[in-house]
């Protein structure tokens, strides 16, 4: 019967004859034949298998031989042994995929497939390289899925493995629907064989995984010859554990032997695979190599990654296939490149079309991608807020879309934070250590700069004069200003924990001020907003100057016009001839510079400030407008009835604490209630006719008097005056004190013009116009003038969160009280001291003298408090309390039931560390750490009557930053982000280094010497080389 067989395949009939004769011949292997027969048979149809010219000669030799095998289990079993395996396998196999699955229908057919699974076991190593084609691997890998015996063990199982991982790599997917669902089923049936060895053995997995890393960071040296790893690479990444990808996407970002090149190119390539749809969890391993990536700081690649792929991510949005995978690794991109908008500005013109395309799907997963995008690009709107011309269009397209809170673009931010994913420099490196929570920043302190620290962080919380100072650009050469508004920048835009304001000191810190040594915040913050309004009065003069001077040329132009002249000058040009020489005089005083913020118009005066009168026809400088008031100082004679009054401007009101102590148990005055003072004497200054007793001269008389009472043993250098009286002073009391009128008389006898001598008189202080930031300064240190120690007033105070600011009373109400306090002229009051009499807050009869005219008042909302911490005004710490000042809804403290317009969420500056706090945390202090004092108060204006509301700024964000600024701050982040990188690289060689047993004198990240570092604990942060300056400078 075999030559029968042969004589079919023989013929020339067409092969549908053919067909038909070989069904009739595989019917009749139901027939007993002799074993030499049926031997015969199926060696004829397995050589058709496996030696075939053509695929209907294997299709039919295949045909038979099943037929007869299952009808022959006994002769198929002598015929298909293991010798006859080897020999099949060992020789040249001409048709691979038929061989192979010529094998797998045998090995089903035995009984006891156990030899011959061994022989398998032994060549599929061999037989997987020898034919590397996609189908014969699949093939096998499907027999050894049926029959696990064939899979080879051990260190054969991971080269078997990492052979068929070279095979897929070199896959090719056809341009036919039918092929490539083929192709896929190929790849999946691989895919299946290692997954189940991968499960089978952990040790199997990490070898595979690098062969496949080892492909994808490859670089193609020559196109033509050297192709791309195929995607079916990432269709076996899906098998691996999920819980094992943030293990291997480590191991392989710390290898220092990859190449920053080698894994940009593989990044790249998984990247490329997002629009397979047969690449499943490829997601997962792009944001888990990114995110390890970052927890190494190897911000190139993720810098370099980022920018050439984010638009190929963005693209596979469109495609619902994708659409998921793709929107998880954008997500992921744009929020952790944080420090520039270079990424996000890649996609922003596109986002109109996406969410169009979006809309017009309307399908379940549009609507969800919708709603996912919104919330992504309002946050990073917000993050890299300042360009309206890019988002006013995402604005448009996602306005029914509901805007995230704040905590949530907080919590976004932060939790994809390239910084956050990793901490370990921080362990040798304070300045890598990752932001503060709050995403606000600090302040590194420059040896005994926290009295800097504190005023800048302060003045950065009040949200309009920040907003104001980032969009000025002057005209005129000038120094204070631009330090100031390139602190705020990066204290808004910095991905640096602490921001190192070595610039501004040098610029801001007085003259007199010694380097490295503690000073006074308030007199800091006095001298800074000075200065700053004068480089301001300068910039609007000269552009005063420079408009007037316009103005003529325009007119010499017109003339000639009129007259049938032409000029050869353009309206923008300034003629020497057309300035007068006074104004020449002073435009060459001043070097004009250029710069692309908005101009100067910004600073027109608003009602809201407060200003009246002839001062809203003058532009006031960016100072006055927020931080400066107006005070008249009103002297009545007591002889003449003539008043002299005499106006002037401040920026902050000195309270110093009641002159009239209380009486403690031993009928001593309480130390604890002492009238302090500030070193610069600060406060209102007298004129002419005022007082001739300037106020240092009344501090040291206070002084004096005081030490009279006091013992003199008891009394050292830098003494606390402290008290067992324990009840809390109020602020409100001390501002009744700082207006309270004060009698003039005896020594302090007032010079009147009228009288044309010395008189008895009454002067008063009023406060004429608010300023929109009330500055307090509570005088709390104080220098004896005969023992020669400066102390310091620990008195604890009640700050209330609203503030009813008294301005002025009536004058009739005045006159009555100048009448009442002559009366009081007698014996009674010439038994106090002269420096008792002076002011007149006190009670008398259980009846508060200033409540006796009726009082006009302005409502200010606590926003920052300067405290200090320490004995003396020459040690000690300072550090800041500080809130928002963008007024919110209406709300009620839980805790004190005070009512509030500000928000509600505070923070503590202390110097680098920044961290939440409360009010309630600023009000107890002083109760909970004696020596913690507020001492300088910033309030805002809210209520300019009863019923308006003026506090309002016109924005909630800060405006974009002039591109000078904005390429100064991004390029700082880059270079951050460079640092960590190679400090994270050198800490790895140094460890590798330290491995192999090598001996290295460990790196001092401070750059400064024990010998010159302050002590430890001290406000001094030392900078290169220390300071040296005495101890008792710092606090411990």
């Amino acid at each position: 019967m075999d030559k029968i067989l042969q004589g079919i395949a023989a013929s020339q009939h067409p092969e549908n004859v053919k067909r038909v004769l070989f069904q009739k011949f595989v019917a009749s292997s139901k027939q007993q034949v002799s074993p030499a027969i049926c031997h015969s048979i199926l060696t004829v149809s397995a050589e058709w298998i496996l030696q075939g010219e053509s695929d209907f000669l294997q299709e039919m030799g295949n045909l038979v031989f099943q037929a007869w095998a299952r009808h022959n289990l006994t002769i198929f079993e002598d015929f298909f042994h293991h010798s006859y395996l080897v020999n099949v396998m060992s020789g040249a196999i001409l048709n691979p995929r038929p061989t192979v699955e010529f094998i797998h229908s045998c090995v089903k057919l035995l009984r006891d497939p156990t030899s011959v699974c061994k022989v398998i076991q032994t060549r599929a190593i061999s037989l997987a390289r020898e034919c590397p084609e996609l189908d014969v691997c699949a093939a096998l890998c499907r027999l050894m899925v049926e029959f696990p015996d064939c899979v080879p063990v051990g260190d054969f199982a991971v080269v078997y493995c990492v052979t068929l991982i070279q095979a897929v790599s070199n896959v090719e997917f056809p341009n036919n629907e039918a092929a490539l669902k083929n192709r896929f089923k190929d790849v999946n049936a691989v895919g299946a064989l290692l997954f189940k060895l991968w499960h089978a053995d952990i040790n199997i997995i990490l070898p595979c995984l690098q062969e496949i890393f080892k492909i994808l960071t490859e670089i193609k040296t020559d196109s033509q010859t050297q192709k791309e790893p195929s995607v079916a690479l990432g269709c076996l990444a899906q098998h691996v554990p999920v819980e094992m990808i943030a293990l291997v996407t480590k191991n392989a970002a710390s290898d220092q032997s990859v190449l920053d090149a080698n894994m940009t190119v593989a990044l790249t390539r998984m990247i490329d695979w997002l629009s397979w749809p047969a690449v499943k969890n490829i997601d997962r391993w792009i944001i888990a190599f990114l995110r390890s990536l970052a927890s190494v700081q190897k911000f190139t690649i993720l810098i370099n990654v980022t920018v050439a792929t984010v638009e190929k991510v963005f693209s596979r949005i469109c495609y619902p296939i994708a659409r998921n995978s793709a929107l998880a690794v954008l997500t992921h991109m744009l929020l952790s490149f944080q420090h520039s908008p270079e990424a996000f500005h890649k996609v922003v013109n596109h986002v109109p079309d996406l969410v169009a395309h979006l809309k017009k799907e309307d399908s379940v997963s549009s609507r969800d991608c919708l709603s996912r995008t919104s919330e992504l690009f309002y946050v990073l709107i917000h993050h890299h807020a300042g360009y309206p011309d890019l988002y006013e269009p995402i604005l448009d397209v996602f306005k029914e879309y509901p805007r995230p809170s704040e905590e949530i673009i907080r919590q976004k931010l932060q939790l994809n934070a390239w910084t956050s994913q990793g901490k370990s420099l921080f362990t040798y490196h304070p300045k890598f250590g990752p932001k503060s929570e709050t995403g606000k920043t600090g302040l590194v302190n420059l040896g005994n700069t926290c009295y800097m620290n504190s005023v800048i962080q302060a003045l950065f919380m009040g949200d309009g004069f920040r907003r104001e100072l980032l969009t000025y650009s002057g005209k005129v050469q000038q120094r204070l200003a631009p330090s100031l508004q390139k602190v705020f920048a990066f204290l808004a835009h910095t991905q640096r924990p602490a921001y190192s304001p070595t610039e501004l000191l040098k610029v801001a810190k007085p003259p007199w001020f010694a380097t490295g040594a503690q000073q006074d915040c308030s007199e800091f913050l006095k001298h800074l907003l000075d200065r700053l309004s004068e480089e301001d009065k300068e910039n609007i003069h000269f552009e005063e100057k420079l408009s007037r001077a316009k103005e003529r040329l325009q007119k010499v132009k017109n003339n000639k016009s009129g007259g049938g002249g032409q000029s050869e000058c353009s309206g923008d040009q300034v003629v020497p001839e057309m300035i007068e020489p006074s104004e020449k005089k002073d435009m060459d005083a001043v070097v004009p510079c250029y710069s692309e913020s908005p101009s100067h118009d910004a600073m027109v005066p608003s009602h809201d400030n407060g200003a009246t009168g002839d001062s809203q026809n003058k532009v006031r400088t960016i100072v006055e407008r927020y931080f400066c008031g107006k005070s008249v100082t009103m002297t009545e004679c007591f002889n003449c009835k003539f008043e002299s009054t005499r106006e002037e401007s401040f920026t902050d009101l000195p309270l110093a604490f009641p002159e009239k102590a209380k009486a403690n148990g031993n009928g001593h005055p309480d130390n604890n209630c002492m009238k302090g003072g500030r070193d610069d004497g600060a406060g209102p200054k007298e004129g002419k006719g005022g007082d001739k007793e300037t106020d240092d001269a009344q501090m040291e008389s206070v002084s004096v008097e005081c030490d009279k009472t006091m013992e003199s043993e008891s009394i050292a250098k830098d003494e606390v005056k402290t008290s067992e009286h324990k009840e809390k002073a109020k602020l409100e009391e001390l501002i009744d004190h700082f207006l309270a009128p004060e009698i003039l008389e005896g020594e302090n006898k007032y010079y009147c013009e009228k009288c044309q001598s010395l008189q008895n008189a009454v002067r008063y202080l009023e406060i004429k116009h608010p300023p929109q930031f009330l500055i307090l300064t509570l005088l709390r240190f104080s220098y004896d003038v005969k023992l020669h120690t400066r102390s310091k007033l620990l008195t604890d105070v009640k700050y209330p969160r609203l503030l009813r600011l008294p301005l002025r009373g009536s004058q009739s109400s005045k006159l009555d009280l100048v009448s009442r306090l002559r009366a009081d002229e007698g014996a009674d009051a010439m038994s106090q001291s002269p420096s008792m009499k002076r002011r007149c807050h006190s009670s008398q009869d259980g009846k508060d003298m200033s409540d006796c005219y009726d009082r006009e008042y302005r409502t200010y909302a606590l926003t920052s408090a300067i405290v200090h911490s320490g004995t003396s005004s020459e040690s000690g710490h300072y550090y800041c309390y500080g809130r928002h000042t963008t007024p919110v809804n209406l709300h009620v403290d839980e805790d004190s039931g005070d009512t509030d317009y500000l928000p509600d969420q505070w923070y503590l500056f202390n110097d680098s560390r920044v961290s939440y706090s409360c009010f309630k945390s600023f009000s107890n202090v002083t109760k909970h750490f004696s020596k913690d004092t507020a001492y300088v108060l910033f309030y805002k204006r809210i209520f300019d009557g009863p019923d308006s509301y003026t506090g309002l700024e016109a924005t909630e964000s800060d405006p974009p930053l002039n591109r000078e600024l904005l390429s100064e701050v991004t390029k700082d982040n880059q270079f951050y982000l460079q640092e960590q990188e190679l400090e994270a690289r050198t800490m790895h060689l140094r460890t590798a280094r330290a491995n192999i047993g090598a001996t290295y004198r460990p790196r001092r990240f401070d750059d400064d010497d024990d010998e010159n570092q302050g002590p430890p604990g001290s406000c001094g942060g030392a900078g290169p080389g220390g300071f040296n300056v005495p101890s008792n400078r710092f606090i411990f």
